[in-house]
C-alpha cells in the first residue's frame, strides 16, 4: 500500500512540475487589435503560436528565442516585457497565468471592430517606400513617409482599389496605425490580393 501511495505522489509531483514548467502568454496590440498567444514548454524544448489566422510549432533557437522560421514568427521570453516578432514588427507580450481575466486590449481580433468594409489579414510585410496616410485614398491627410523594405503588419484589406490596387490598414513596429496603397507593399509568406506582390519576388 505505501509503495503504491509513493508511485501515485511521484506521478503527481512529475505531473505537476511539468504543468509548472509550461508557460503561456497573450501578445498583441491594443489599438490594432492584433492578438497572438505563444505556448512554450521549456523542459521539453517545445512551444506553438496561434492567432492571426495561423498556427505552428516553436523551437529554441539556442539563444534565448523560440522560432517558427518558416512563419517569420520569433518569441523572445527573456526581454522585458517579453516580445513576439512577426515580419520585423515587434509586439509586446504578458504571461497569461499573472494576466487578470479580462485584459485591456488583448481580446481577440475577432472581436475587435474593423471600419465597415475592410477585411481582417493581419499578416506580416513590407512597405516598398512611399506614404502613409490617415485613410484609404490619395483624397487622406498625409502622416508620414515609409522607407524601402520598412516591415510592418498588413492588418487589413479596405477593398478601396485605385490604378489596378487596393489600400491596406497597416501597423508599424512603433505601433502607428495608417494605410498605404498595395502598389507600394508587399506580402511576407502569402499572395494577397490587391497587392503588388510577395516580397523576394521579382514581378
Amino acid at each position: 500500500m505505501k509503495t503504491l501511495l509513493l508511485a501515485s505522489a511521484l506521478a503527481f509531483a512529475s505531473l505537476s512540475s511539468a504543468t509548472l514548467a509550461a508557460e503561456s502568454y497573450r501578445c498583441g496590440d491594443p489599438e490594432s487589435g492584433l492578438s497572438i498567444t505563444i505556448d512554450i514548454e521549456p523542459e521539453k524544448g517545445v512551444g506553438g503560436f496561434d492567432g492571426m489566422g495561423r498556427g505552428g510549432l516553436l523551437t529554441p533557437d539556442g539563444q534565448g528565442a523560440w522560432v517558427n522560421r518558416e512563419s517569420g514568427v520569433q518569441f523572445i521570453p527573456e526581454q522585458l516585457p517579453p516580445v513576439v516578432v512577426l515580419g520585423g514588427a515587434q509586439f509586446p507580450c504578458e504571461n497569461a497565468a499573472a494576466a487578470p481575466s479580462d485584459p485591456s486590449g488583448m481580446a481577440p481580433p475577432a472581436d475587435v471592430e474593423q471600419p465597415m468594409g475592410e477585411a481582417e489579414i493581419n499578416v506580416p510585410g513590407r512597405s516598398l517606400g512611399g506614404k502613409l496616410r490617415e485613410g484609404p485614398g490619395v483624397e487622406f491627410p498625409d502622416i508620414g513617409s515609409l522607407p524601402e523594405g520598412m516591415p510592418l503588419i498588413l492588418n487589413a484589406n479596405s477593398h478601396v482599389e485605385f490604378n489596378g490596387f487596393e489600400w491596406f490598414r497597416v501597423v508599424l513596429t512603433d505601433g502607428r496605425v495608417g494605410y498605404q496603397w498595395g502598389g507600394i507593399l508587399c506580402s511576407e509568406d502569402q499572395e494577397i490580393q490587391g497587392l503588388l506582390r510577395m516580397c523576394g519576388a521579382t514581378n
